[in-house]
């Protein structure tokens, strides 16, 4: 054969009637070549096309033929003569695979409705997700068993087998589920695509892949493994960030669907944030990056190899440990531009409001790096807030929006106080022993302990595994073992606190310049509220935290080793000087306050710096310090004139007199008695400059009207007071000064007047009275 076909090949007549053949025209025997061979390949392609669906079509199938048999069986285990109407039976069964086929083309028509109108401009994976949706599938794969089981019925019987009873029952069962479940699938079908309905589900698959990528998850340390559960999890990360841009945009989504979505999302950090301290930290879950160096600052070798190869340095990888944290942000952060820019302030505040809880479990874990990300993304959010039309220096919405973003920073350093009041020595002495360093591989990531301290941990444990690796066994005693781990903890413990301690510079004291140059009273007194909380926070977590410190330094047992140091000392001047900081920081607006009418909608900005003014102005009557006391004195002063006018303005409708005398004078009162007590504690500490600064301003202000008819009317309502057996609204702060006051004479072995309230009045107009 081959013989042949080489002497053809050598002949000129067989080239030219080969040409001559492939060139001629004929039709008909082309065509019928053609359509051979289209023929042939549309059938492998049918064959590929069926060939993947088969597994799974031959495995339902066989589910299903078990079932039928199973229900069969009963005809062998319990047999029933029942005589049945076979023309009913078929009837029936008919009837059933009518209703099957019915039913899933009018949910495939609804799928079809939804899809034409709406999902051609979503984006491919929420056309995916919609497809797919869990209601949905189920409710396929339920009307699709009902219809197969159906036949098998139908075919066994048609063989001749009497049906047992259950087996009817069965499939009647399905089919009411299926004919009653319809419009329910049919009405989420139409809202799948909802926060409401579709964040449950999605939001259970990245919990499911958080919790298999820690112990004992399936095969969590494998990269490969690691690796797959993020992608799958940052595909669903997408896939929720689509479906809030598409809702804002096509679905035209109501606010409370979307607080909805802030819920899970909030949810989703709070979950993982328990998880994330039992992730190792080189786990391929957490995203490579690339992070190139300053040329000025790379070493020697860095730089040689770049200009003789002619490229740039090359970039380190390290590990993103926020990619997930930072994902969520930004879904929140989409929601609430959203809410900005469609003037729903509120629905901005209250999103914030859900992600102060998250805020605080990060800080029991002290996680720095997170709540950082958390709180600089949420604070870029404050300028874009328009001022309100009608009272553009009180806007409600906006306060309500900064008090939020305040609590969020004071839930970080919360978090930490919590962690501290919560943990005992004890408990992490026993954490740390129960862990298992070099056999086992999860003991470290199943410890409890915060996030942070597992890269120290997992340091820890390399060097001891080496450690039996040189010397065939652990020599390193548990005595020192546990030193070392409460080294680690206390530096971790550290970083977090100087974070936390940070805000009082990086977000209170930024933001207070920032409204103080652009003038916004109303801004700046509720940012001084949140601040005044933080700091009182702060005293209790320095106090708590002294104690924790403490005890853990019982266990610094090598007296060479590297150990955090804190200055106690120093921080607890550091917590006084910031509450007088703060707090004269909000007695300063005072004379802007008085003359702001804000009404019931919003805080009483003025009351309660006045309230705090009075107490600030005894606190240094107390300590003697007339610097402050000349700083602040003359604004509580006026104040506390002013209060007394608008608060008797707001009670001339009440009916009972003597609640209008008492609520409208209490002002005037605590004035009083602060200026008695700089007069008192002058004698005391023999400084007459804490009197001088008291008596200057009462001179001015009694030189400026009548001051006898002023003296009499103080003396009048002093009387008349304590003549009343009440208690009156701010009698405990006043009972506080006197109780401290007695104490102080106590100490320096005077003797406390007994009636110290009249003596004190009279002591501060004694040169008025005499010159009257």
């Amino acid at each position: 054969m081959f013989r042949i076909k080489n002497n053809l090949y050598k002949t000129k007549y067989y080239w030219l009637a080969k040409k001559w053949f492939e060139n001629k025209p004929v039709f008909l025997f082309w065509k019928a070549k053609f359509k051979r061979h289209r023929y042939f390949n549309t059938g492998k392609d049918g064959l590929r096309f069926l060939w993947p669906t088969l597994p799974s079509f031959i495995k339902t199938i066989t589910y299903l033929a078990i079932v039928v048999y199973i229900l069969e069986l009963f005809n062998k285990v319990y047999p029933v003569k029942i005589s049945f109407d076979d023309n009913a039976v078929d009837t029936l069964l008919a009837a059933i695979a009518s209703i099957t086929g019915v039913f899933l083309g009018l949910y495939f028509a609804a799928i079809s409705s939804i899809a034409s109108n709406l999902l051609v401009r979503a984006t491919q994976d929420i056309r995916h997700f919609f497809l797919s949706s869990p209601r949905g599938q189920q409710y396929v794969k339920t009307i699709a068993s009902t219809g197969v089981i159906t036949i098998f019925l139908i075919i066994t019987k048609a063989f001749g087998h009497t049906l047992h009873p259950f087996s009817l029952i069965f499939v009647a069962i399905l089919t009411m589920y299926t004919i009653l479940r319809f419009w329910s699938v049919g009405s989420d079908v139409f809202n799948s695509l909802e926060p409401k309905d579709s964040f449950p589900w999605i939001t259970k698959d990245i919990a499911d892949s958080i919790r298999n990528v820690t112990p004992p998850g399936f095969q969590w340390r494998i990269p490969a493994i690691q690796n797959h559960h993020t992608r799958l999890v940052e595909y669903d990360l997408d896939l929720l960030m689509n479906l809030i841009n598409f809702g804002i945009e096509e679905i035209k989504l109501s606010d409370e669907q979307l607080l909805i979505a802030v819920k899970h999302l909030a949810g989703l950090l709070s979950y993982y944030s328990v998880y994330k301290n039992k992730i190792p930290t080189n786990s391929y879950w957490f995203k490579d990056e690339f992070k190139f160096e300053n040329w000025m600052l790379a070493d020697r070798i860095k730089i040689s190899l770049a200009m003789h190869t002619g490229t740039t340095i090359m970039p380190k990888t390290v590990k993103n440990y926020i990619w997930f944290e930072e994902k969520i942000i930004d879904s929140c952060s989409v929601i609430i531009k959203h809410f900005i820019k469609n003037d729903s302030v509120e629905s901005a505040a209250r999103t914030i409001d859900i992600l102060v809880n998250v805020a605080e479990i990060y800080g029991k874990n002290f996680d720095e790096q997170a709540n950082k990300l958390i709180i600089n993304e949420l604070d870029k959010f404050t300028d874009l807030i328009p001022e309100s039309k009608n009272i553009p220096e009180f806007n409600k919405e906006k306060l309500a929006f900064i008090d939020s973003r305040n609590r969020l920073v004071t839930s970080s350093l919360l978090g930490l106080y919590k962690y501290l009041n919560e943990s005992k020595v004890e408990t992490l002495e026993k954490a740390f022993l129960e862990i298992d360093w070099i056999n086992s591989k999860e003991s470290v990531y199943s410890s409890g302990l915060p996030h942070s301290v597992l890269f120290l941990l997992e340091s820890l444990s390399i060097e001891l595994k080496n450690e039996k690796l040189v010397e065939g066994k652990k020599i390193s005693p548990e005595w020192y073992i546990k030193t070392l781990c409460f080294q680690k903890y206390l530096f971790s413990l550290q970083t977090y606190f100087i974070f936390a301690k940070s805000f009082h510079e990086s977000y209170f004291q930024t933001r207070y310049n920032k409204f103080l140059l652009e003038k916004k009273l109303s801004s700046l007194a509720q940012l001084i509220i949140g601040w005044n909380e933080f700091t009182n926070k702060y005293r209790n977590m320095v106090a708590i935290l002294k104690i924790h410190v403490e005890e853990c330094n019982k266990f610094h047992q090598v007296k060479d080793l590297p150990w955090p140091q804190f200055d106690f000392e120093d921080e607890e001047k550091i917590v006084l000087d910031r509450e007088k900081e703060v707090t004269d920081k909000m007695i300063s607006l005072l004379p802007s306050l008085q003359g702001a009418e804000v009404g019931d909608s919003l805080p009483d900005y003025f009351g309660q710096a006045l309230t705090l003014g009075v107490q600030a102005c005894y606190d240094a009557c107390e300590n003697n310090d007339q610097e402050r006391l000349k700083n602040i004195f003359p604004s509580v002063f006026n104040a506390s004139l002013a209060a007394y006018d608008l608060t008797r303005q707001k009670v001339q409708s009440w009916s009972q007199e003597q609640s209008k005398i008492i609520y409208s004078t209490e002002p005037l009162i605590n004035l009083f008695e602060v200026s008695g007590y700089a007069k008192l504690y002058s004698e005391l500490y023999q400084n007459a400059e804490l009197w001088n600064i008291a008596q200057g301003l009462w001179n001015i202000y009694l030189d400026a009207g009548d001051a006898k008819q002023m003296i009499q009317f103080i003396a009048s309502l002093s009387g008349y007071r304590d003549s009343l057996f009440v208690l009156m609204p701010q009698d405990d702060l006043r009972a506080g000064w006197q109780m401290i006051f007695g104490r102080k004479m106590e100490e320096s072995e005077g003797q406390f007047p007994g009636n110290w309230g009249q003596v004190l009045y009279l002591n501060i107009f004694n040169v008025k009275i005499n010159a009257s």
